[in-house]
């Protein structure tokens, strides 16, 4: 790909939100030929960081993938392999606690008795009605989710119906392997403070998402594809030329969802460095390309990175 567009301008920006980190709220919003040899051994998205005698291999996760793309590369098994313990965006387990379910039902939801018609403009809800006819969708069954809550329901509804699921998202894969096989974990953040990056879009950046997400929905799935495709390729060039591409426009929301939790992150893998020991650090593939990606600050503290 290096850099080529794989998908619509108008289309990018909602998906990239998937692509870049928000895995804790994926589950509640809602074909190349090679060889077998080929596949496995490829080049993926996954680099190395040294410091003294400390190790970490950090893997860009898509948060939704279909069962095609398993098995994954041969350097993701061996990474796991060499991993002493595994450090996630947030503990996957708790998306399914009874608190967290409580408060994705108080954000998800208009206040004070208003629906989605009265947080849109007239074109974008008419747009939006149209869009849900055709998708089969019951009149109303959207009405009082907020805008950006609409989106993610769309979206992912659209994905799992075509095969792809958090389930055989990178993150959730090496999570529960994890857990099975008694390896340590950790997070680097909160599920709370996930939501709260939806949460916190202003009402004009809700509406562009949403109306964003209608306008992709016929050309969700090739597009989509596309994607799966460069992250297949570990294509991290051209992801990151991408991402910045299309968020150059947004800079807000770019600094929130990526470059300050980078920043956030930044001292707890410092401090696992100093420890000398060898961590998996599975995040969304947008932390690890582009402007103010961890690989380039971790290289700014004198880490050696390499792609594997």
């Amino acid at each position: 790909m290096s850099g080529a567009r794989i998908f619509p301008k108008a289309v990018e920006r909602g998906v990239l939100m998937l692509l870049l980190s928000v895995g804790a709220v994926l589950p509640f919003a809602a074909d190349t030929e090679e060889s077998a040899t080929s596949a496995r051994d490829r080049r993926c998205c996954l680099w190395s960081a040294r410091r003294g005698q400390g190790s970490l291999l950090l893997l860009g996760s898509l948060h939704l993938l279909s069962e095609k793309s398993l098995p994954f590369p041969d350097n993701v098994e061996r990474a796991y392999q060499q991993a002493e313990y595994c450090v996630f965006e947030t503990d996957l387990d708790s998306l399914a606690s009874p608190d967290f379910q409580a408060m994705m039902q108080r954000v998800r939801y208009c206040a004070d008795g208003r629906t989605i018609r009265d947080e849109v403009s007239a074109k974008t809800y008419g747009l939006l009605t149209e869009e849900l006819e055709k998708l089969g969708y019951s009149p109303g069954s959207f009405d009082y989710l907020r805008p950006q809550f609409c989106a993610m329901n769309l979206t992912i509804g659209q994905l799992r119906r075509s095969g792809y699921s958090s389930s055989f998202g990178v993150d959730r894969h090496i999570y529960n392997r994890a857990k099975a096989d008694g390896k340590p974990t950790l997070e680097l953040e909160k599920p709370a403070q996930q939501l709260a990056l939806f949460d916190g879009l202003t009402q004009k950046e809700a509406e562009e998402f949403l109306l964003q997400t209608v306008q992709q929905m016929g050309v969700l799935d090739s597009m989509f594809d596309g994607l799966c495709e460069a992250w297949n390729q570990g294509d991290v060039k051209g992801l990151g030329e991408i991402i910045e591409r299309e968020f150059a426009e947004y800079p807000r929301i770019y600094d929130v969802f990526v470059t300050q939790r980078n920043k956030r992150w930044l001292p707890i893998l410092d401090r696992l460095l100093t420890e000398g020991k060898t961590a998996l650090v599975v995040v969304g593939t947008g932390h690890l390309v582009g402007k103010h990606s961890l690989v380039d600050m971790l290289k700014a503290k004198v880490c050696k990175v390499r792609q594997k």
